[in-house]
């Protein structure tokens, strides 16, 4: 709740539901999760995302605000889990089918990667499918070791940022062209394209996906035309896919 570009933004209205209802269901529709847990803070401030929690009976786990990796960490281990797969609350049309992919790359490379990411300006996904990927085991490496602030906050920049060298990172390909085109509510023109999609698209079972959106974007130029961009900023190398061919070196992080 305590965005600085868009204050509140985790509970704006989308199609009549709050934004994280959208996040919460979307990923609850992924088929290789077996739980889905909320990490908010223990602010005050953050009741109401608790009270939604309880409301759809998802788990949520409060701790600290600014220390993210902290809290982040603590709510995995909450839940036993062995791997986590960390999506954004500011991420409505998160496709559960890029969900599913990302934990089928990690099955088949069987414990090799450390961190895996669809968030790679060559991968070809917009910022608002961006899907995050760690095993337990080098998440609580990362919150025992972490001390840089861009560490504790964003959660897995101690991966491919600042120990590339020591966790092979590896990039989900998806459709090349893709990675400038910003899905994700960072500010009112996000919330008005996020809006209009809903509004064509609707809340559907099983929800609508990259593909249905980019679809739309194709045959609605009024509605492409609201789409906002970013740049990528080049950070790290990341290791292909076997047999998806060279490494991309145009990593492309977006703040959360």
């Amino acid at each position: 709740m305590g965005s600085t570009r868009l204050p509140g933004k985790t509970l704006m209205d989308i199609a009549g539901k709050p934004c994280l209802w959208h996040v919460i269901d979307r990923t609850r529709h992924a088929k290789t999760l077996d739980n889905v847990v909320v990490a908010t803070s223990s602010l005050a401030g953050d009741d109401p995302i608790a009270n939604l929690c309880g409301e759809m009976k998802v788990p949520v786990f409060r701790g600290s605000e600014t220390d993210v990796l902290d809290r982040f960490y603590r709510a995995a281990k909450s839940q036993d889990a062995d791997v986590v797969v960390r999506i954004t609350a500011d991420r409505p049309m998160i496709d559960p089918e890029i969900i599913d992919k990302v934990v089928k790359v990690n099955h088949s490379l069987r414990g090799q990667a450390a961190y895996i990411s669809t968030a790679n300006a060559g991968a070809g996904y917009p910022s608002g499918v961006i899907v995050e990927l760690a095993s337990l085991k080098n998440l609580e490496i990362a919150w025992k070791q972490a001390t840089l602030q861009r560490d504790r906050e964003h959660v897995m920049p101690f991966f491919y940022m600042t120990h590339p060298d020591r966790f092979p990172c590896y990039s989900v390909p998806g459709r090349p062209g893709l990675w400038d085109r910003s899905w994700t509510l960072d500010s009112p023109s996000d919330l008005t394209f996020i809006r209009t999609v809903f509004e064509v698209l609707g809340i559907t079972e099983p929800p609508f996906g990259m593909e249905d959106i980019l679809r739309l974007l194709d045959s609605r130029p009024d509605i492409a035309a609201l789409e906002p961009k970013v740049e990528y900023i080049p950070y790290v190398r990341f290791a292909p896919l076997p047999g998806e061919g060279a490494p991309d070196d145009r990593f492309t992080f977006y703040p959360d």
